[in-house]
């Protein structure tokens, strides 16, 4: 059992990880503030079902100089707390690829970091506060979880103006 729709979108699809990705794309606001989450829900599924390409890695796409320096800062010294971005996408088998299939990043985004590292994007989207609240974290992220049949228990789904972060990646 692959969990709600999941199963029938199975025979419309070339793949399961483009079930997936299809699952992901039809959830609200998946793209306006669950970008990071989806990206991570697609990493995880991945790497659940041995998936994982040699390329796949998490790519912060941006058109905001602060936020990417931010970002390749918290990466590169660990010093400071690592930041939302424009979108968050998964470079997989040589495509840069999202919940609503493959991005074209060349024209869309100044900016691109390149992010080999799951915990630093934990610790960017569990740094809540900085991305759009229009994703519907409390409701959603349980059920992308059962659904998909991973763990997303370690992503906050609360606001807060408290952070108590680790930034060692």
């Amino acid at each position: 059992m692959l969990g709600f729709g999941l199963d029938n979108l199975f025979t419309k699809s070339d793949s399961e990880f483009e079930a997936v990705q299809e699952f992901l794309g039809n959830i609200t606001w998946i793209n306006a503030g669950g970008c990071g989450v989806a990206a991570l829900a697609m990493y995880r599924w991945l790497k659940k079902n041995n998936k994982l390409s040699k390329d796949t890695a998490f790519v912060y796409l941006d058109n905001d100089k602060w936020m990417h320096e931010n970002n390749k800062k918290a990466l590169e010294t660990n010093d400071v707390e690592p930041t939302s971005c424009s979108h968050v996408a998964l470079q997989h088998a040589k495509r840069y690829v999202d919940a609503e299939g493959e991005v074209n990043i060349r024209f869309r985004f100044q900016y691109k970091l390149r992010i080999e590292s799951e915990a630093f994007v934990l610790a960017s989207v569990n740094n809540i506060n900085v991305w759009n609240p229009r994703f519907n974290r409390i409701q959603l992220v349980p059920f992308i979880a059962e659904q998909l049949g991973i763990d997303l228990s370690d992503i906050q789904l609360y606001r807060s103006d408290e952070h108590s972060f680790s930034y060692e990646y």
